[in-house]
């Protein structure tokens, strides 16, 4: 589980970026369109983004942290 020991995961946190940039953006471009089929999909693009910003965060925290 990468809460456990986010400092040796970075890795997946990078990937998981990626799926949520990804997620996010198709979901605003839906909903943007007026083309979403239900809206708990919007929910969804939007709870990915504010997972992507954590994600960023510890990215970036990170880079001034030791892994031990």
């Amino acid at each position: 589980i990468v809460a456990l020991a986010p400092m040796s995961n970075l890795g997946i946190v990078k990937v998981g970026i990626i799926y949520k940039a990804g997620y996010a953006a198709l979901a605003a471009y839906y909903l943007l369109t007026d083309q979403i089929p239900a809206m708990f999909f919007a929910w969804f693009g939007l709870f990915d983004f504010l997972f992507l910003i954590g994600f960023v965060w510890l990215l970036l925290w990170s880079r001034g942290a030791t892994v031990r």
